[in-house]
């Protein structure tokens, strides 16, 4: 008679320890965890210093300001995932905002075409 075949232990290097979520994400993501914390607690403190914090025309200020950096970090993530990466946005960007500022304190440009000149001037 023969014994039981038993199956060897998996070297400790194969198995696989289930963790929690909660625990994978800590150890996983530290920094985002941890930009996250902070942000809630600024905000907490800010709730209860300022009675305006949390009000509805504040909220939608914050949105307002906001957008225009969600519409170019959407578009970048687009380019960035397409394998078309260029991340020069940016500096043209602001590059054409000092061009067109210049454009109206030094030498006396009105505003729309010192903007047109300036967005004519990005591609290059």
């Amino acid at each position: 008679m023969t014994a039981p075949l038993s199956h060897p232990a998996k070297p400790a290097a194969l198995r696989y320890v289930k963790q929690s979520p909660l625990k994978r994400a800590l150890t996983n993501y530290p920094g985002v965890i941890s930009i996250g914390i902070f942000v809630t607690v600024v905000a907490m403190v800010f709730s209860l210093v300022t009675e305006n914090f949390f009000s509805v025309s504040n909220l939608l200020t914050i949105l307002r300001q906001a957008a225009p950096l969600c519409i170019v970090a959407v578009t970048m993530t687009f380019v960035i995932t397409t394998g078309g990466i260029d991340l020069s946005v940016g500096s043209v960007g602001a590059v054409s905002g000092v061009l067109a500022a210049s454009l109206m304190s030094s030498y006396g440009v009105p505003v729309l075409p010192a903007i047109a000149i300036s967005l004519a001037w990005a591609p290059w």
